[in-house]
């Protein structure tokens, strides 16, 4: 299995949480990021194979997150 770098953006901890231990236990290199603003800088910090974000988060928008990332 080819590991690949997945971002996953979520406001609710146990969700991120989840998605990141059951991504990471499948051998994927995964970054967490809690809101829009993190996601952000993580997009900026480095490239992703996969972003998998939830549409309203707290104080952004996964919709610009994914935007980000297509950018």
């Amino acid at each position: 299995m080819f590991e690949k770098k997945i971002l996953v953006v979520d406001d609710e901890l146990s969700m991120r949480e989840y998605l990141e231990l059951f991504l990471s236990g499948a051998g994927h290199d995964v970054t967490a990021a809690d809101g829009e603003a993190s996601a952000l800088a993580a997009l900026e910090a480095t490239s992703f194979d996969l972003v998998v974000s939830d549409m309203k988060l707290g104080t952004g928008s996964g919709m610009e997150v994914l935007r980000a990332a297509r950018a």
